[in-house]
């Protein structure tokens, strides 16, 4: 999934150093911030990065407590959310069995299933307003004499 720019693959140990030391640095810049009360162009020499990446860290939010691995869970969970077929987020997450996939991602079938059934129930066709009354052909009197 993470390529360098020429297509050759990355150490996945680089990939999670990485993403460590990026969620590090967002931490450190909106401490340095907000606790030590450090200029953004002071952040940004320090951090050896731009400004416009010191702006995106102090406007966005605290980032949630979430390791590298738990976005291959995320990535799963929207695919299938999404409607993906659990064969294909199988395939695409290397499990050897879509039974594993879908036992492991179980908690998110029940929404998958009942996104499937609102779909298929939306292209039934629906009767518009109240039922009529049968239409009966009558002759004179209701009195049967």
């Amino acid at each position: 999934m993470f390529t360098r720019p020429d297509g050759s693959p990355l150490r996945p140990e680089w990939i999670s150093q990485r993403f460590e030391l990026l969620i590090t640095q967002y931490a450190a810049i909106r401490r340095r911030h907000k606790n030590q009360k450090w200029g953004i162009p002071q952040i940004a020499k320090r951090h050896r990065v731009g400004e416009a990446k010191v702006r995106a860290a102090l406007a966005g939010g605290p980032l949630p407590p979430i390791r590298f691995h738990d976005l291959r869970h995320g990535a799963a969970t929207l695919s299938l959310a999404a409607g993906v077929e659990m064969k294909v987020v199988s395939e695409t997450l290397g499990h050897a069995r879509s039974s594993f996939t879908a036992d492991v991602y179980a908690s998110v079938v029940p929404q998958v299933f009942k996104a499937a059934a609102e779909a298929a129930a939306a292209v039934v066709p629906r009767r518009v307003g109240p039922p009529s009354a049968p239409q009966h052909e009558t002759s004179g009197s209701l009195d049967p004499k």
